[in-house]
């Protein structure tokens, strides 16, 4: 099952952020619309190649922020894969040009590997992600289909990716109690949370809030 999914030619700046081992885990859209392209770009033509048109629109929301949960690169080309805005439905996530994003914060996630496959004596492909979907060449595609193993261990990286750390757009800061528990502010709830990241989630109400442990250095 091949994904319509999309990248973009690998520049010095994505470049200097693998030298620095940083990777980026949030980008804000700034367009989602293929026609923006220069008609005369190398982009363009493979936007093109891709879709069999060079009309289309993407499922992203422009100025959206989006966790992004592993980096291909392939050609030449770098794809972002994010939860874009169907994936509620579709509960998969998708790949896009990074050209249609600027980077909000750029961090490694400690639980990325590096994997490079040869797919031929002259093509070859990289990819940063989990270990589950980086050393599985097989990972994405049933994901795609909707096999359960491969569904739970997404949700599951998924989670600890959107909790690793603090989320700059993100306003509302869950209030610390003793004993390393918090309190939600939006419900009042008390708990002591798993995650020991710059994000927090309400077990009762579901709120992504800040963690306050993880900013006053305790986690």
């Amino acid at each position: 099952m091949k994904s319509p999914a999309t990248g973009v030619l690998l520049d010095f700046n994505f470049k200097w952020h693998l030298q620095r081992k940083v990777t980026t885990m949030l980008v804000k859209c700034i367009s989602n619309d293929l026609r923006e392209v220069k008609p005369s770009s190398e982009l363009r033509q493979e936007l093109k190649s891709w879709f069999g048109t060079d009309t289309h629109s993407l499922d992203l929301k422009v100025g959206a922020v989006y966790v992004v949960y592993a980096v291909e690169v392939f050609r030449g080309w770098a794809r972002y894969f994010v939860a874009d805005e169907v994936f509620s439905s579709t509960l998969y996530l998708m790949g896009y040009f990074s050209s249609f994003f600027k980077v909000v914060d750029s961090r490694v996630s400690q639980c990325w590997v590096i994997q490079c496959r040869e797919l031929d004596t002259a093509r070859s492909k990289v990819i940063f992600s989990f270990e589950e979907w980086a050393m599985d060449p097989m990972f994405y595609e049933r994901l795609l289909d909707g096999a359960d193993r491969e569904q739970r261990t997404f949700r599951r990286r998924k989670e600890f990716m959107d909790l690793e750390f603090p989320n700059p757009l993100i306003a509302g800061t869950a209030e610390a109690l003793n004993g390393g528990w918090l309190l939600c502010p939006k419900c009042n709830d008390s708990w002591q949370p798993q995650s020991m990241g710059g994000m927090t989630r309400c077990p009762k109400c579901g709120a992504l809030l800040l963690n306050p442990l993880y900013s006053a250095g305790k986690c």
